[in-house]
């Protein structure tokens, strides 16, 4: 036993590493293994340890012919002796664990089986493809967020080196040469990306006609804490593809939120309604589209519907019910409810006096009333009431009533 120990002065240690060489599976992960950083680290930390003759003479053996022909050198009659020089105590169980796993190493590593995975014609399986350099740069930029200003220069530079690389960042990243198209409204600037690009990208493989219902979303947005920048983005989501994240239709930007709902949701409306009415065709198969429901907080619901805010005297959504003003409190509250209610084609024909918005318009000197015409009406198969609906979290009030248990 004494032999032994000194033979193995860190048996812990060869035990560890005799296992972990035993993981590999096949000549080519031991081949790629010996070329890896991994192995050197492993003979320097071992350096210490006095492996025996037997040993020794298998591990220089396998180097040489893993860079060369591993089949060759397993089909060989010669039989390797992985046991120690010196034999164990039968008592001693560490030292018959490193024997079981020395042992385990010589049936598994060059086993028949294993010597049938590899064969020349399919060499180039277990070949080690390394990422090129142009991918890595591009991958590397975006998602560590390097400007072009300090992608440029190390551009420069590797292109010396390796003339596949471009010299311009904006070819690297392959930034679209077209400008984003942005349109100037009443109250800031809208740019619309369109329905039908995001479902095209979201339903890339579609492979049969289908039909999705979409839920949309428009709220306003602070850009900073201080200052009254602001961004009111059009997103939507597909109801069916729940692992799906929400997609932007358009976005507005301005110093207030847009001054006509017309210019805001016009460019929607106009894309959105031939998509309503006939669906789109992805790869020669039939996607149908329908509006599930509008999903707003209260102010940007009454502004893309044209109608009053929540809290005035006819501001209720669903009823007719009219507010009375609570001085004490300085509030509106809604006395009853139980009350008509509202439908979608009372709400197109404007038969709701005071629930619709109005501004003025100046015309021969004369002004007269004017309803706001939200593009919303052009939508098919929308109804104007029940499909722009009003979230739980607004209907709740601890000391009233919930008004949804009347509608």
């Amino acid at each position: 036993m004494n032999a032994y120990i000194e033979l193995y002065p860190g048996k812990g240690k060869l035990l560890h590493f005799l296992k972990l060489f035993g993981n590999m599976e096949n000549s080519k992960k031991w081949e790629k293994f010996v070329r890896s950083g991994s192995y050197n680290r492993s003979l320097k930390k071992y350096s210490d340890i006095t492996v025996p003759e037997t040993f020794q003479n298998v591990h220089e053996t396998e180097t040489s012919t893993a860079t060369s022909d591993p089949a060759s050198y397993r089909n060989s009659s010669s039989q390797v002796d992985w046991r120690p020089a010196v034999p164990l105590a039968e008592n001693d169980d560490e030292f018959s664990e490193l024997e079981d796993v020395i042992s385990q190493i010589h049936e598994d590593y060059y086993s028949p089986d294993n010597v049938a995975d590899y064969s020349p014609d399919n060499d180039a399986n277990y070949e080690y493809v390394e990422e090129d350099l142009s991918s890595f740069l591009q991958s590397w930029s975006l998602e560590n967020k390097i400007s072009h200003a300090a992608l440029k220069p190390l551009l420069a530079r590797l292109s010396q080196y390796d003339r596949t690389l471009p010299e311009d960042p904006r070819r690297l990243l392959i930034t679209p040469r077209k400008p984003v198209a942005v349109v100037k409204i009443q109250g800031g600037q809208y740019w619309h990306q369109g329905l039908e690009n995001c479902l095209r990208y979201c339903f890339t493989g579609l492979a049969a006609p289908r039909s999705i219902s979409i839920n949309i979303n428009i709220d306003g947005l602070p850009l900073f804490k201080n200052g009254t920048d602001q961004v009111w983005p059009i997103l939507f989501n597909v109801h069916e593809e729940v692992s799906q994240k929400p997609m932007i239709i358009g976005i507005f930007h301005g110093k207030t939120k847009p001054k006509r709902v017309e210019e805001y949701l016009g460019p929607f409306v106009e894309e959105a309604v031939p998509i309503l009415n006939s669906g789109i065709v992805i790869n020669g198969h039939l996607l149908k589209v329908k509006i599930r429901a509008f999903v707003c907080d209260s102010p940007a619901r009454a502004f893309i519907k044209g109608s009053v805010n929540f809290n005035a005297f006819h501001g209720c959504l669903k009823c007719t019910a009219v507010g009375e003003r609570q001085h004490e409190l300085h509030i509106n509250v809604f006395p009853t409810t139980v009350a008509p209610k509202r439908t979608d084609i009372g709400f197109r024909n404007k038969a709701y006096d005071g629930h619709h918005q109005v501004y003025k318009v100046r015309e021969n000197g004369k002004s007269r009333t004017v309803y706001v015409e939200t593009p919303l009406l052009w939508l098919p198969m929308l109804d104007m009431v029940e499909d722009i609906i009003v979230r739980q979290l607004f209907l709740h009030d601890a000391k009233l009533p919930n008004k949804s248990e009347a509608w």
